[in-house]
């Protein structure tokens, strides 16, 4: 039997401060996010509560966010939260960067579960699991404050995914961050001007595969594969017929009429799947082939799937 501690007035106290921090963690946006009112305690703080350790595990009252921080199971999980978290636990000159920095600046590239992307000092080592750690230094002017440590800007949290991540995963987050004008091409192509940090070379590579016009993270990996394979497409072209807009396509190739659709979770839905038909008929009506490309060739297959483009295109 699970042992769920008897309510007393220091533990009701102790768990209502903590729930009355809950609304702020979702107003957690750009630019410089203020500093929020806990809704995280420790295992010490807890204890000093009447919150046994049996009850931090198995009372499902509680839950852990990063090793040796907890939260009322009534608080949402989400990224922003562990963020929260890592600022405890890390030293004050430390740097959210990364997805990291992005998702709390509002553009919503981490999960609840990612590991939080941190800046530190070459001095310090962390190997606590939900930590990614990276030595370097930070300006003064690419940071700002916030929870007691500090946040990457939006520029330098692009830098460090185009120079760190795998390119179509480095492509995809600054498509969307380029998309909801998190940051400027121009500005970030400044950014990188004269740099020599480590993977300054990539990051400038990365970076002239980047477009705004991608809509989704799976578009802009689809598009970097092609790319890298000789058949670079055209993102988010308006097919027009006899002057009428007929459809919007993910991916084409003009000359060809051929487009591509990236076909994601949400249209499993029976009534999605049906526009999806008479959209895709619509297209065909108008000269053009509808290939439309899964998760699976895309993550799993991508050789079969760029020779099923080349063959579409009769270039294989």
């Amino acid at each position: 039997m699970v042992h769920i501690p008897r309510k007393t007035p220091g533990r009701e106290r102790f768990v209502a401060s903590i729930l009355a921090g809950m609304a702020d963690i979702a107003s957690t946006t750009r630019p410089e996010p203020a500093p929020r009112e806990p809704v995280l305690f420790t295992r010490a703080e807890a204890l000093e509560a009447g919150i046994t350790d049996r009850a931090l595990r198995e009372s499902g009252a509680y839950r852990r966010v990063l090793h040796g921080l907890y939260t009322p199971a009534e608080v949402p999980l989400s990224h922003e939260l562990r963020c929260q978290a890592a600022a405890r636990l890390l030293p004050s000159d430390a740097v959210i960067t990364g997805r990291s920095a992005a998702t709390l600046h509002g553009t919503r590239l981490a999960d609840h579960n990612d590991a939080v992307e941190v800046l530190v000092n070459d001095k310090y080592v962390n190997r606590r699991a939900g930590l990614r750690c990276w030595a370097r230094s930070v300006s003064t002017d690419e940071h700002s404050a916030w929870n007691g440590i500090r946040l990457a800007s939006p520029c330098r949290s692009s830098f460090e995914m185009l120079a760190r991540y795998p390119l179509r995963w480095a492509v995809a987050n600054c498509d969307r961050m380029l998309h909801e004008g998190m940051v400027e091409e121009n500005q970030l192509r400044r950014f990188l001007g004269g740099r020599n940090h480590y993977g300054i070379r990539q990051a400038r590579a990365a970076f002239e595969l980047l477009d705004r016009r991608a809509e989704s993270l799976p578009e802009s990996m689809l598009r970097v594969l092609l790319v890298q394979r000789g058949l670079p497409p055209t993102p988010q072209l308006n097919i027009v017929y006899r002057g009428r807009f007929v459809a919007r396509v993910d991916l084409a190739y003009e000359d060809a009429k051929v487009a591509l659709e990236y076909e994601g979770a949400w249209h499993a839905d029976a009534e999605q799947y049906r526009r999806d038909r008479m959209r895709r008929q619509r297209i065909a009506e108008c000269g053009w082939r509808v290939l439309v490309v899964t998760a699976r060739e895309l993550f799993e297959a991508p050789n079969e799937l760029v020779r099923r483009v080349g063959t579409a295109l009769g270039r294989v």
